[in-house]
């Protein structure tokens, strides 16, 4: 069939490849000048089954307006986005109830252990170069209640692919030794040793470059603005560069998803959830010295995520419900740096005159926190969005399940939990 694919992130790519190693003719379709210029571009890099568990667990609700107006906490909701949130703000916190969150967290940890094994083959068979890290994901906690909680969860999990450890204090400087200088009081953590980390962008870029060979049709600066449908169907897909006749879509396009759902006249629940990260390059001869992070490390209290990718330090962090506000708020960056910096000390030092790279995107959030995959109300689009905070963790299988779907096969990951089905 002759596929349009829509969005040039992670998840577009990684569809778009894998419809063409099923002997499709495919193009993709991406509105800005550059592949993963948004979601895919600097987040956190964390590849992590082991963060299954949705963001909005039991007692969401009180988090949220204990946000408001705290431009330092790492859950914000903005006031001025409630109006345009009612809607899916209440199927999310509906969906927080404790059956919910946990049957949510078996079906995301499905999905992220099976799109774990698709990226490592992936990786192997192309030869994909990414900043690939492979030492594991190490979670700390400062709250003895917390790190029970986390415990009984990853023990939950564990029978479904995600091996794990339990480390008292004393142990944490074992997996990560920049942690002795830690401020505050660890009370332990959990160590996820099949966990993995990688340069998002680079991964997709590898991606794009995988499937230009295999002959997807790449064209960027390209924007769809709607549809051709004949008796029932999408004939064609309209463009800002003119009309592309095709036999189905894909549409892969993050938070732009649901504007393009109307237009073909359904309701796809996607919400933006602002995310910020700064990336440092750090000097050869500073990887020497003593002190710096040499693994993942996610501080679970403070939401915030400290990620070596090569030569690069990345700080990544907080959800912000601000709408389709793109800015970057110097403020809430500044904020991420002393939280960095609470949990390593010596990194002010370490980056004493080494000027980070900001970033603010839009995760595209569902009201479960689930992404949807599979098929449309329209017969000839499927649906591959709303991935979230972990788009990088289950875009690689995500891909490979919809791609399945489209060519008529049976996917190897069951999609009734992901299906749009779900919200009536």
């Amino acid at each position: 069939m002759r596929l349009a694919v829509i969005g040039g992130g992670l998840i577009g790519a990684a569809t778009a490849l894998a419809l063409a190693r099923r002997n499709h003719s495919v193009v993709l379709f991406e509105r800005l000048p550059q592949l993963a210029g948004e979601a895919s571009h600097a987040n956190g890099g964390l590849l992590t089954p082991s963060q299954g568990d949705p963001w909005n667990a039991p007692g969401i609700l009180g988090v949220l307006l204990r946000s408001l107006g705290r431009e330092d906490a790492a859950v914000l909701l903005r006031l001025r986005a409630v109006p345009r949130l009612a809607r899916w703000g209440l199927r999310f916190l509906r969906n927080a109830r404790p059956a919910t969150y946990h049957a949510t967290t078996e079906a995301q940890t499905r999905l992220a252990v099976y799109s774990h094994q698709r990226l490592a083959a992936l990786t192997a068979e192309l030869g994909l170069a990414y900043d690939l890290s492979t030492v594991g994901t190490l979670k700390v906690y400062r709250d003895p209640a917390a790190l029970e909680h986390a415990a009984a969860l990853a023990k939950l999990v564990e029978p479904l692919g995600v091996p794990y450890r339990r480390l008292a204090p004393s142990q944490l400087t074992e997996i990560e030794p920049a942690l002795t200088y830690a401020a505050g009081g660890l009370v332990g953590g959990l160590h996820f040793p099949a966990d993995r980390a990688g340069d998002a962008r680079l991964f997709t870029l590898a991606l794009a470059a995988a499937a230009t060979q295999a002959g997807v049709e790449i064209r960027t600066g390209t924007a769809v603005t709607g549809f051709e449908r004949r008796e029932g169907r999408i004939a064609a897909v309209l463009t800002t560069a003119g009309r592309e006749g095709v036999e189905g879509a894909v549409l892969c396009g993050g938070v732009g998803s649901p504007a393009l759902a109307r237009k073909l006249g359904f309701r796809l629940p996607i919400a933006p959830v602002k995310g910020y990260s700064i990336t440092f390059d750090v000097p050869s001869s500073r990887w020497g010295q003593a002190g710096l992070p040499t693994q993942p490390v996610v501080d679970d209290g403070r939401h915030i995520a400290v990620t070596p990718l090569g030569r690069r330090l990345r700080f990544v962090g907080t959800a912000e419900f601000t709408g389709e506000d793109r800015g970057i708020n110097l403020a809430r960056i500044a904020n991420l740096v002393r939280t960095a910096e609470g949990l390593y000390p010596q990194l002010k030092e370490a980056l004493q005159g080494q000027e980070g790279v900001p970033w603010a995107c839009l995760r595209p959030m569902t009201p479960d926190c689930l992404p949807v995959l599979g098929a449309s109300p329209v017969a000839n689009l499927w649906i591959n969005a709303g991935h979230g905070y972990l788009g990088w963790t289950t875009g690689a299988g995500a891909a490979e399940a919809v791609a399945d779907l489209v060519t008529g096969q049976r996917p190897a990951l069951d999609l009734a939990p992901y299906g749009l089905g779900r919200f009536g």
